[in-house]
């Protein structure tokens, strides 16, 4: 029946790896996770067909579909153990099985990790809790090392406009396109609000007075990037009736913070490693005052630290328009850093975090006093 299916699905490809993405894609989505663990059941995975059958199964049991259904149309691939802990990105000295909590799949002819289990996760790649962790692939015996992101493959673009009415309120648009393990963690965020609590979340970026609607894009079957748009309005967001003022970080949406993409928090010193995830950040943002009021328009910057690299950049189109670009990449060699890396890089991060916080300035419109 295995054979049958494989064959079947994969009757219209001719090449073995668009043979394995849609093996990985039905697996994917047609296997529910549910890891039941009675008896030996954390450790030992139920047979190919049952888990077939059932149409659901853990991690391993993903595993041992996948790898049957990729051997029926001659392709080879071995269960890798792995921890998919936060900080569990070293093995132990001593030999255990529990050093390991999590079963993915590698293919040697592509030099290849997918995760079925991962709901969220395309066709070639890893969450963040999958990455650069040792694996033990277990036909061979051989430790290898799950793929590090960098801000080439994990990347988020977000391209906005914020319009701010004559009454203070504000109008909103931003456009998402997420791509990678960071395409993972916003797919997953986003398929994950549950229907009529989209509100909720809007609340939770902006405040309690927003009002907005959320595009969700198709998060399933994953593909990449993953594409999303919010479109919301705030009430007297901005004070158009006093003096010169600041913009509040609170007029624009973006589903991440910059602060917290560099090293957060920012202590004085680190005494252990720390994560340090590789990516990319990408914003456009069109600001547009009402008639009369001006905008100011801030520095450009260039930073590089520690693996950090942050642009910001701005464009005056008029004396209310203002277009603000900021790029910020990240690389690190590891998913961890050390305290030595920390030391190094923190003087400069302190520097990108401040910048990512400036405010734009604005001075509101001019309104003719008259007396008797």
């Amino acid at each position: 029946e295995i054979e049958a299916l494989a064959a079947g699905l994969t009757a219209g490809a001719s090449r073995s790896r668009d043979k394995a993405r849609i093996l990985y894609d039905w697996v994917a989505g047609h296997t529910a996770y549910i890891a039941i663990e009675l008896g030996t059941g954390g450790f030992t995975p139920r047979r190919a067909q049952q888990v077939l059958d059932t149409g659901f199964g853990d991690c391993k049991d993903h595993a041992v579909l996948l790898e049957a259904m990729l051997k029926a149309v001659g392709i080879g691939s071995s269960p890798a153990l792995i921890a998919s802990g936060i900080n569990t990105y070293h093995l132990p000295v001593a030999a255990t099985p529990h050093a390991f909590d999590h079963v993915v799949t590698y293919l040697p002819a592509f030099d290849l990790f997918l995760d079925s289990s991962a709901e969220f996760a395309p066709f070639g790649v890893l969450p963040y809790a999958d990455a650069d962790k040792p694996a033990l692939i277990v036909n061979s015996g051989e430790v290898m090392r799950t793929p590090m992101p960098d801000s080439t493959s994990s990347v988020i673009r977000t391209d906005g406009t914020v319009t701010v009415n004559p009454d203070g309120s504000a109008s909103g648009r931003v456009e998402i396109a997420a791509s990678g393990a960071y395409g993972v963690d916003v797919r997953a965020l986003f398929g994950s609000l549950a229907p009529g609590r989209e509100g909720d979340f809007l609340r939770l970026l902006l405040g309690a007075s927003v009002q907005g609607m959320i595009e969700r894009g198709t998060p399933l079957p994953p593909t990449d990037p993953y594409i999303a748009s919010i479109v919301y309005r705030l009430p007297a967001s901005v004070l158009l009736s006093g003096g010169d003022g600041a913009l509040p970080e609170a007029l624009f949406v973006r589903p991440f913070y910059y602060s917290q993409l560099t090293a957060k928090p920012l202590p004085e010193k680190r005494n252990s490693d720390y994560l340090c995830p590789s990516l990319a950040a990408e914003e456009t943002l069109t600001i547009t005052l009402p008639p009369g009021a001006s905008i100011d328009s801030p520095e450009d910057r260039n930073i590089d630290a520690g693996g950090v690299r942050l642009k910001t950049a701005y464009e005056q189109k008029d004396a209310r328009t203002l277009v603000r670009r900021i790029s910020l990449k990240i690389d690190h060699p590891h998913a961890t850093c050390t305290p030595s890396d920390y030391e190094d890089a923190r003087t400069g991060l302190r520097k990108t975090v401040g910048i990512l916080r400036e405010r734009i300035g604005y001075r509101p419109p001019v309104t003719d006093l008259k007396t008797k």
